[in-house]
């Protein structure tokens, strides 16, 4: 069974050809097994073939290494003994000179000790032996003309090795070694010889090679073996000197050769030449040795090898035919599959399969026809509960609307329990009939039975009866319907009222239980005539008069009227009952219920007159109440009595009363579908609903609607105030969009903002005031999606003028949920224009940036000063001792260089607002029109200057030399923008700082001004280069031009001095700086020319206490003051200092410098010292003095020595400190 349908069987046999390609692969699968374990065993047994011939080579190797030690050593001995006893009979001059005793006795003293050699033999140049250290059985023998031929050939005192030979009556060859003897002119006079017996080559193998296994050999240079070791068994082995090994012998003096004999072996041999020697030492191993046991592993691993072939490839064809036994096996399956689905889905019902997981099997087309919005999603595999969500996504389910977790949770649980059908409807109108089963494997069967028509049929019969209950029910008498039998089949609930049963008690009871005696006995007898004459005694004869018996047996007069109808052909008796004892209570019954509703009611004849109405309708109408009986008027009487009293206040009613009550007639007479308002006089607002009986009569209905109306009244109020306060909201853009972003509401800040008028922009997308670039990439609709999603859109970024302008704006667009389902939600959008906001920020970021700048500066100067401090007066000290004129010469070098470097720290200090100011009323017309002759002089004659000041200008509080370089500095800096000369503007004039100029600068701070500013013409600022303008050591002069700390000076001498500075300029429109100088207040006069200095001075001894935290500047002021005839005592910080300064009476001077460690500062120190000690002078020295407590302008009354200072500078300060 499968999930598709028989209209998709062309792909059936698809499953058969995945049956013969599973044949397939199943034998191509035992075939490269079995391949490539074939495979896997030969590459094992070729791997362990490698290592066994690795191993060999190895081992053999090591054999060949102490083999050519051995021999090496052995030789060696020979060789060292013969030359001695060549070199001792050379000394003696002829061989037969000395007696045989003393030779004999000579070569036997040589083979002492010596294990190598055996004995020692002298030989004539004819061959013959004459001397023998050992065995004298010898002596006489001659040896083989070649041998000594071979001998005597060796040049330079060689040693020769010949060919093994037999001696005298040896049974074993000897090894001969020989050495020429050479007489007094140089020509050989004999041979000594040493022989070697060739079985020593055997022992040695044998001694030093355990169990070997090799065929060894000792060669000759010229390919002749001398000696040959073999292992028993292996005589037939011996290592003949092959081409192939005399070319490698020759070519290396060790290595390996790989040998394939022709009798099918392969021979490994490894040799070594012997150093100093023309021999050669070989081992050779056959591969019928060393792969003795790797040839019985291969066999065995050959013979599993293919024993686990033979089984794999059984196994393969056991598959094979097994796979041919399934494809049969699914061959008629699937034919019964066929079958199968053609039945299922031939079914009326639909048919549904899941596996024990809940996951789709199959279904029948049926089934699919259920759902067939979501029929192409049913997949095989799909959890029954994704089924269901695919559903619910399309809203398939009534009971899931809007409860669909819920329903979901119930539906799996009646799922995974499955027991009693269950009903489900479909929103399309359909119903179905779930019946679920468990299948033997753990799935489910389902069945879905189409029941619409079932449905629909109840429904209609429900409704019928519903109908016809409710036709019962809302008469007032009590009906009952009985069978021929009298037996009752349905009541209305005024029979349960009237009697006190319930319709449970009463179905399938015979109806005479209702009748008191006499009637229940008559009863029978009235039908049992009726079903045999056919003829009715009360039945359809009106009403008569008889007695019901209540459940708890109370008895009352009915009016009982019977009627015969025939339901699906049976007869069937209808019976009208009225209790006859309320009859007299519904009067007043119907009138109280009339007064307890609590809109006005109003009952009219057809005739028109009021017959009822209550107490709220007399009350809306309150005209009525001096009508002595409102019952009977007409309705046209009511409204004119209204008219009458003016109780109408209704436009039309007011200015054409007769046409008012002509379209109120007609609407008495046919009213309309909808309520009509009506507006009193009083100010009530009523709403009228009439409508026609079935008899011609008029039911009217009144309700006091003035509530509602004050409500609705409000609202529309607030919507106008709110659109009030939308359009006032100038500062800001309010856009109302629809689902898909159109314009649909434009406020005044959005026209003011973006330059669109509303019937520019409305209907139109909001991708209007979007950036082109960004309405390209999407971001309008992106946007849309997340306040869509989230509720909320919010961001920082551009939009787009009519014009084309970008501007800045910070944005929120928040969606809008409409409380109706039928309307789309829609968005609200707010923009307000932050362009000039961050243009502010931007400058407070770079003020903030320059006043950090501005702080390491100054730390960094007062390090430094402090530095510069301690060189220059050193150099000072050095010049002052009379040095030597080199010394002299580059001392003073030194101290400019550092003079140099104190103005550049000053320079830095002026930046970094940390300079000491002197600062007094200055009048800025005077210093200009003072300094504008230096200017021209200086500026050059191409280079005009024009004065614009005004005629008042305020005073300013400021350092008048400060001012003065600030001005220079500029004006030299406009000079360097002129190359070919140009126009200088100097200005200055009084201006306010106001609100609004505080806001596009919050550098600035409100107040009276005095603006100096500096206009060039020349070549002007990039963007770039404007904003690093004032940082320090920025220039754009070349190198050794400027040090860059021209305009960041001028930055903090005016920031320091509580100014603002602004600079405006741009390429080829100049540049103009303006000083922003706060007024001073009104005092004494202004400032004019610097005081004159003081002329120097020594001391007269009198105690200076100095407080330094640095150790060298402290040190060096101590030595400068006791040079300059004071008294010093020192202190390192502002306790030890004011400890001194309790425990020294005669201290004339406190000389502290302003920044110190220890918690107080320079100040801190001076202010106690004044109340402890007022009579003790003051004086400060620094090289930064801003942090001191925060202040840079120290108290003027105590004398400042700015570092680094000279020893004369600092001489004057000290001296017109004291005669202060």
């Amino acid at each position: 069974m499968r999930l598709r349908s028989s209209s998709e069987r062309p792909r059936r046999g698809t499953r058969r050809h995945e049956v013969m390609r599973l044949r397939l692969i199943v034998v191509v699968g035992g075939v490269l097994a079995a391949t490539v374990l074939g495979l896997t065993f030969l590459h094992t047994i070729l791997a362990e073939r490698q290592l066994a011939e690795e191993g060999a080579l190895r081992r053999i190797q090591s054999e060949a290494r102490i083999l050519d030690e051995h021999v090496a050593h052995s030789l060696g001995e020979a060789s060292l003994v013969l030359r001695v006893v060549r070199d001792s009979l050379g000394d003696a001059g002829a061989l037969d000179g000395p007696s045989n005793t003393t030779i004999q006795r000579r070569l036997r003293d040589r083979l002492d000790g010596v294990t190598a050699v055996t004995n020692i033999l002298i030989v004539r140049l004819d061959g013959r032996i004459i001397h023998a250290a050992r065995d004298s059985a010898v002596i006489g023998t001659t040896l083989p003309e070649a041998m000594l031929q071979d001998i005597l050939s060796r040049k330079d005192g060689q040693l020769a090795v010949s060919l093994p030979m037999r001696l005298g009556a040896a049974d074993h060859p000897v090894l001969p070694i020989g050495l020429a003897i050479a007489g007094g002119g140089g020509q050989p006079i004999g041979i000594i010889l040493t022989p070697i017996p060739a079985s020593d080559f055997d022992a040695a193998y044998r001694l030093l090679v355990d169990d070997g296994e090799s065929t060894v050999a000792l060669w000759r240079h010229d390919g002749v073996m001398l000696a040959q070791h073999a292992r028993p068994g292996q005589v037939d082995r011996r290592v003949p000197w092959t081409p192939q090994f005399a070319d490698a012998a020759r070519r290396s003096d060790g290595g390996s050769v790989r040998e394939n004999l022709p009798d099918g072996r392969t021979r490994i041999t490894v040799y070594r030449a012997l150093k100093t020697w023309p021999l050669a030492v070989s081992v050779s191993a056959f591969d019928t040795d060393y792969l003795a046991f790797w040839r019985v592993g291969a066999w065995r691993n050959g013979v599993g090898a293919g024993l686990a072939c033979m089984v794999i490839l059984g196994l393969t064809a056991l598959l094979a035919r097994h796979v041919e036994r399934l494809r049969q096996a699914q061959a008629e399956a699937s034919a019964n599959h066929r079958r199968l689905v053609d039945a299922i889905d031939s079914l009326p019902d639909g048919f549904l399969l899941l596996d024990k997981d809940d996951r789709l099997v199959a279904v029948n087309r049926e089934y699919r026809a259920y759902f067939r919005d979501f029929a192409p999603d049913l997949q095989v595999g799909m959890k029954y509960e994704d089924i269901l969500r695919q559903a619910l996504k399309r809203d398939a389910y009534v009971d899931a609307i809007n409860n669909e977790e819920d329903w979901v949770a119930q539906r799996l649980r009646a799922h995974r329990q499955p027991g009693q059908p269950i009903e489900v409807a479909l929103t399309d109108g359909r119903w179905y009939r779930v019946n679920e089963h468990p299948t033997a494997d753990g799935g489910i069967v389902g069945v879905r039975v189409d029941i619409t028509e079932r449905k629909r049929d109840e429904r209609r019969l429900q409704e019928s009866e519903r109908h016809a209950q409710a036709i019962m029910d809302a008469t007032v008498d009590g009906l009952v319907v009985i069978d021929e039998m009298g037996v009752i089949e349905r009541v209305n609930r005024a029979v349960i009222s009237m009697f006190g049963y319930t319709s449970a008690e009463l179905a399938g009871r015979n109806v005479k239980m209702l009748m008191a005696e006499p009637f229940r006995s008559r009863h029978d007898l009235y039908l049992a005539r009726y079903r045999e004459t056919n003829k009715a005694r009360i039945i359809g004869a009106g009403g008569v008069e008889v007695v019901g018996e209540r459940k708890d047996g109370t008895t009352f007069p009915i009016d009982l009227a019977i009627g015969e109808l025939m339901l699906d052909g049976r007869r069937r008796f209808i019976g009208a009952m009225r209790d006859l004892s309320d009859r007299v209570n519904i009067q007043a019954m119907l009138t109280e219920a009339i007064e307890s509703t609590s809109d006005g009611f109003v009952y009219f004849d057809p005739d028109g007159r009021l017959v009822l109405c209550n107490r709220k309708y007399r009350e809306a109408y309150a005209y009525l109440k001096d009508v002595p009986k409102v019952e009977g008027m007409t309705f046209e009487e009511i409204l004119r009595l209204g008219l009458k009293k003016n109780y109408i206040a209704e436009p039309l009613a007011v200015s054409d009363p007769e046409a008012w009550l002509r379209l109120r007639l007609q609407h008495f007479q046919t009213p309309p579908e909808e309520p009509l308002l009506r507006h009193l006089s009083d100010g009530r607002w009523l709403m009228v609903s009439d409508r026609r009986t079935p008899s011609g009569g008029l039911v009217g209905v009144r309700t006091d609607v003035t509530e509602r109306i004050h409500i609705e009244q409000a609202l529309r109020e607030s919507e106008r105030r709110f659109r009030l306060l939308v359009d006032g909201a100038r500062d800001y853009a309010i856009v109302m969009l629809d689902p898909v972003g159109n314009v649909t509401s434009w406020n005044e800040g959005a026209r003011q903002i973006t330059g669109y008028d509303a019937d520019d922009i409305i209907g139109r997308s909001h991708q209007a005031f979007w950036p082109p670039a960004r309405s390209v990439a999407g971001a309008p609709a992106a946007a849309l999606r997340t306040a869509q999603e989230s509720g909320r859109y919010a961001g920082r970024e551009q939009r787009a003028r009519k014009d084309g302008s970008l501007f800045w704006a910070d944005v929120v667009i928040s969606r809008i949920d409409s409380e109706s389902e039928s309307v789309p939600p829609g968005f609200a959008s707010i923009m307000r224009d932050v362009t000039d906001r961050i243009a502010i920020e931007e400058q407070l970021a770079h003020a903030q940036k320059m006043e950090a700048v501005g702080q390491l500066t100054g730390g960094l100067a007062h390090d430094f000063n402090n530095l510069l401090q301690v060189v220059m007066t050193n150099l000072e000290f050095m010049l002052d001792r009379g040095a030597d004129e080199e010394t002299s010469l580059r001392a003073g070098d030194a101290l400019r260089a550092a003079e140099r470097g104190a103005e550049l720290t000053g320079q830095m200090l002026a930046f970094a607002r940390r300079q000491t100011l002197s600062p007094r009323r200055t009048d800025v017309r005077t210093l200009i029109e003072e300094l504008a002759g230096l200017l021209r002089r200086t500026l050059g004659e191409n280079i005009s200057i024009d004065l614009r000041l005004a005629p008042l200008l305020r005073g300013v509080m400021i350092d008048r030399g400060q001012l003065e370089n600030a001005i220079l500095n500029l004006a030299l800096n406009a000079r360097d923008a002129m190359p070919q000369g140009g126009r200088l503007r100097i200005a200055a004039d009084n201006i306010d700082f106001d609100d609004a100029y505080i806001r596009q600068h919050p550098e600035a701070r409100r107040g009276r001004y005095v603006a100096i500013s500096i206009a060039d013409t020349g070549t002007g600022m990039p963007d770039d280069v404007r904003a690093h303008a004032f940082e320090p050591f920025f220039t754009t002069k070349e190198i050794g031009k400027g040090s860059g700390l021209g305009l960041s000076m001028v930055y903090g001498f005016v920031k320091q001095s509580g100014g603002h500075i602004q600079l405006d300029s741009a390429p080829g429109r100049g540049t103009t700086l303006t000083l922003y100088l706060p007024e001073a207040p009104v005092q004494g006069a202004a400032a004019g020319s610097k005081s004159a200095v003081e002329p120097l001075s020594r001391g007269l001894g009198e105690t200076v206490l100095v407080v330094e935290d640095n150790h060298d500047v402290r040190r060096l002021a101590v030595t400068m003051l006791g040079g300059l005839g004071y008294r010093v005592i020192e202190a390192a910080d502002g306790p030890a200092a004011l400890a001194m300064l309790d425990a020294s009476v005669d201290v004339k001077l406190l000389l502290t410098d302003v920044m110190l460690a220890g918690g107080m500062s320079g100040p801190d120190v001076a202010r106690v010292a004044r109340t402890r000690r007022p009579e003790v002078k003051l004086a400060y020295m620094s090289g930064y003095a801003g942090d001191a407590g925060g202040r840079t302008t120290l108290d003027p009354d105590v004398p400042f020595i700015a570092k680094p200072f000279t020893r004369s500078g600092f001489a004057r300060a000290i001296r017109t400190a004291i005669d202060a």
